[in-house]
């Protein structure tokens, strides 16, 4: 059959299917779960070539402050935005603006000043009052220069460091402890440390951040630390049901009894105290990536950031993902933070910052 006649008996019998009521259309696939995204933080320039944004598109966290200013460290230093819908910054800092280094990881607010982790530089301190930066240095007593993290306690601040973690006392500028082999914590490389008040009492939960590769000699010397009062309870490979020990930050939920950790191959690792159990939530229960950078809660809504997106926790148990295809700016999201219910904001690696809706997923 020649090329005409097999085009005409094709659309012959495709003729014959619709006048007989069969449908031959082909329906595109359904989009994927969608989440609306609101304003999107970048590094920009004016018209002039006057840097106007983010001093780097690598953000690690964001913090509104009770002047309703939003700060966002970067790897590049700190931008500072009137309130949190403009995209044009007030003032930036780095190096040459008083931060000790611009690769910042936290920013904390408290007593009138912002405390920011950096890698390499210790803690830099700003005097919102004054307009003037200090800072917390090895030589004044700090683990390590290294910080990976801080966690609000109270009146106090725990630095989470590559040596140890630190409590620290804003109101009277020292030092309250350290945490380190020499208190009974396993391994001193910590990305953080959950401060929880459970129904066992008041737990210390070190996890650790190790990134190189243990020999059969080390797998019982590196791992988490839990610690209540007297008791010590050492998680290793070894020893327990730990996932793994290249961990990032972890969150205790009050309401489930149970602490979340974001791990960097295998998801969200889940430990339940009260039933001595590790467990772990993966891209089989719905998770975009098994790289989980932050856990966090909104309105009674687990949210987490991942390597592919971000995703909830649905009152099913199942987790729901979205991406870049879903609504997402990027899809590397290494912290989701919120300052009230309905605000959350995203931070993107390489892709800047940004905030969605929670109540907008489907």
């Amino acid at each position: 059959m020649n090329r005409a006649r097999w085009m005409g008996a094709l659309a012959l019998t495709a003729a014959l299917a619709t006048a007989c009521g069969e449908d031959t259309t082909v329906n595109p696939p359904p989009l994927p779960p969608q989440i609306s995204h609101g304003p999107h933080w970048v590094k920009m320039v004016d018209r002039s070539g006057r840097q106007v944004g983010l001093p780097s598109n690598d953000v690690w966290d964001v913090l509104v402050t009770t002047a309703g200013k939003v700060w966002m460290g970067t790897s590049g230093g700190i931008a500072v935005f009137p309130d949190p819908s403009t995209t044009v910054r007030e003032t930036a800092f780095d190096q040459n603006q008083g931060l000790t280094n611009p690769k910042v990881r936290r920013l904390v607010e408290m007593d009138g000043k912002i405390f920011a982790a950096t890698w390499g530089g210790g803690v830099s301190v700003y005097d919102l009052a004054g307009g003037t930066w200090s800072s917390i240095r090895e030589a004044d007593g700090l683990s390590s220069d290294l910080v990976n993290e801080i966690e609000v306690d109270g009146d106090t601040l725990w630095f989470v460091t590559q040596a140890g973690a630190d409590v620290y006392v804003p109101g009277t500028g020292a030092f309250a402890d350290h945490y380190d082999q020499d208190r009974g914590v396993l391994t001193a490389l910590l990305s953080d440390v959950a401060i929880a008040n459970t129904p066992r009492g008041r737990e210390l939960l070190f996890v650790p951040k190790v990134e190189f590769q243990l020999q059969p000699d080390e797998v019982d010397q590196f791992g988490a630390t839990l610690l209540r009062g007297a008791t010590r309870i050492p998680m290793t490979l070894v020893n327990s049901g730990i996932p793994e020990l290249n961990l990032h930050r972890v969150f205790y939920d009050p309401d489930d009894d149970v602490y979340y950790i974001g791990t960097a191959t295998s998801g969200i690792a889940v430990l339940d105290m009260a039933a001595s159990r590790w467990t772990t939530i993966t891209t089989t229960d719905g998770l975009p990536s098994n790289e989980v950078y932050t856990v966090t809660k909104v309105a009674g809504v687990l949210w987490a950031a991942t390597q592919g997106g971000i995703a909830w926790r649905r009152p099913n148990g199942r987790w729901q993902g979205y991406s870049r295809s879903g609504g997402l700016m990027e899809d590397r999201v290494r912290r989701v933070y919120s300052d009230n219910g309905q605000r959350l904001w995203v931070c993107y690696i390489e892709g800047g910052a940004g905030r969605v809706n929670p109540a907008s997923v489907n």
